[in-house]
């Protein structure tokens, strides 16, 4: 599955309507996972931001602001949950397209087996196995 870039301090706090130093708090109380750099910066992954977000009685919030803001916890937890639907739906058609050529390869080899084995075939067994092993 395609994974979406860590974010940092700063994009994690206002996705979760919330300052950089409630995001760095957490991170140093263990209440958020984050990963560090080779340069020392925090990133945290969406779906520990998510995770994070969706266990918190009360959402942290920065001075005076309402979670009705952009991205508020809620706004997050949908962009996360609609990007990661997209990437499942993608990933399924994927896997229904492979699955019909695997098939459509499957009946013609059993097609070209059949005429080798009643002897009908142009090439015979060599040429069968020979395609067979290059697959």
């Amino acid at each position: 599955m395609a994974e979406y870039e860590p974010l940092t301090v700063q994009k994690a706090a206002t996705m979760a309507g919330t300052s950089a130093t409630t995001i760095k708090r957490k991170i140093h109380s263990g209440d958020l996972k984050a990963t560090i750099t080779p340069r020392g910066q925090y990133r945290i992954e969406h779906k520990e931001l998510m995770t994070f977000l969706a266990n918190q009685q009360q959402p942290p919030t920065r001075h005076g602001a309402s979670m009705d803001e952009p991205y508020g916890r809620q706004d997050l937890i949908v962009q996360i949950l609609e990007r990661e639907l997209a990437q499942t739906k993608d990933r399924l058609r994927s896997l229904e397209e492979r699955n019909e050529r695997l098939q459509s390869e499957m009946l013609s080899l059993m097609a070209e087996l059949k005429e080798a084995l009643t002897g009908k075939s142009k090439g015979g067994l060599s040429a069968w196995f020979s395609k067979v092993r290059g697959m």
